[in-house]
């Protein structure tokens, strides 16, 4: 059997710009425009954010997706979806579901082009923005998001696991 070449970020960033536009125009009819790195906008990206973590464990690579949507975004979703004045918790519940079918769509691009695995459940957490920071081994991809004018984050972080000896 062949081995396929590890993944790189590179190969990492079309995967996630198709998860969250899909899941973002299919599921809630919005649209997602790309933001750029050195955006001043980005910046100006603080207040309380809801942050969406699953992870992703396979035989040849395990990681994590981050989505992250500042909380007022996760609440007008949730009112859509809900149809009335929602809670926190079902900001919360929304915003998890969201990051699941995101990674869901992420694992199965990467199921397609050999590196199989598992998600786990979505851990759903309250906080300012948070970077993910890559170990030497693994690969980042970030990207940011405008949607209706707020900020939105997609993180993916993989690392591919030594093989036991």
């Amino acid at each position: 059997m062949t081995m396929k070449p590890k993944l790189s970020s590179g190969d990492l960033t079309p995967i996630a710009t198709r998860a969250i536009t899909e899941v973002l125009a299919v599921q809630l009819k919005r649209v997602a425009e790309p933001v750029t790195p050195g955006d001043e906008r980005l910046k100006e990206a603080t207040g309380h954010h809801l942050h969406a973590t699953v992870t992703l464990t396979g035989e040849r690579i395990v990681g994590a997706v981050l989505f992250q949507v500042p909380v007022e975004f996760a609440t007008k979703v949730a009112e859509q979806l809900l149809g009335s004045d929602v809670e926190t918790d079902d900001s919360k519940d929304v915003t998890g579901e969201l990051g699941n079918m995101i990674s869901g769509l992420v694992k199965g691009e990467l199921s397609s082009a050999g590196y199989h695995g598992t998600l786990g459940t979505p851990t759903v957490t309250l906080g300012s923005r948070i970077t993910l920071h890559a170990p030497a081994d693994s690969e980042l991809c970030t990207t940011e998001w405008s949607c209706e004018g707020h900020l939105l984050s997609l993180q993916i972080q993989l690392s591919h696991p030594h093989p036991a000896a």
